[in-house]
């Protein structure tokens, strides 16, 4: 299980941009186009087109909003586009994310808009990046932020963050609580974890609002509300 440094709180500012687990976070970190919508240099109807994004296109989300535009990255550039004919792209499952803390990028990892390989790659992230970290993973890819940028990495390439404690978190359970195989009330249940039984939580994942533990031995989930510090 991978190691990552525990955020002190549920927000993170970066970049002069505050980033909870609702507003910016919801989206997923990317939009996707209703119509053929320019792409702009500026946040202006007269400024430049750098590009047509077509029907269906994803684009970025850069955390600014100006004039009824958003700021957001599109095949590598950075520029704008008006914020009427974007949608988000909603995140699967679950409540809007928060951030955990931060991670290190181990090798060199796309940085997509999407949680999938056939999303657009925003960036390539060179090992040893640090990233701000939530705790929402999606086909194998965890949500972060780079430079104030939303988007995913296969979290396979992201390691222990700078800060982080020596040891793992510890709960207690508040109840008796079925520790289960995956973080769903429909998954199979490995067994029940009597109620002030301690668990380890090595990653500080968190998904569909269960939390991944370790109770002697026994890796799963349980649902984050029957655990307390």
């Amino acid at each position: 299980m991978i190691k990552y440094a525990l955020g002190a709180t549920a927000a993170v500012a970066l970049g002069g941009v505050a980033l909870t687990s609702s507003a910016s976070a919801r989206s997923g970190g990317g939009y996707r186009a209703t119509t053929a919508l320019n792409f702009r240099e500026e946040a202006s109807t007269s400024s430049k087109i750098l590009a047509v994004i077509p029907a269906g296109g994803e684009v970025g989300y850069l955390g600014e909003r100006q004039n009824g535009f958003l700021a957001v990255s599109y095949q590598g550039m950075s520029g704008w586009a008006y914020e009427d004919f974007l949608e988000p792209i909603e995140i699967i499952g679950g409540d809007d994310p928060s951030t955990i803390g931060s991670a290190v990028v181990t090798s060199a990892v796309n940085f997509r808009v999407g949680p999938s390989t056939g999303h657009e790659v925003l960036d390539v992230l060179a090992a040893g990046t640090v990233v701000q970290i939530f705790d929402r993973v999606q086909n194998g890819f965890r949500f972060i932020v780079h430079d104030s940028q939303l988007g995913w990495v296969y979290d396979d390439f992201l390691g222990q963050g700078n800060g982080d404690s020596d040891g793992p978190g510890v709960f207690y359970t508040t109840s008796a609580v079925n520790l289960r195989a995956q973080p769903s009330t429909s998954s199979n249940v490995i067994m029940v974890v009597p109620s002030d039984a301690q668990v380890l939580d090595y990653d500080f994942v968190m998904s569909n609002g269960f939390r991944g533990v370790d109770y002697n031995g026994n890796v799963g989930w349980i649902y984050d509300d029957f655990l307390a510090q």
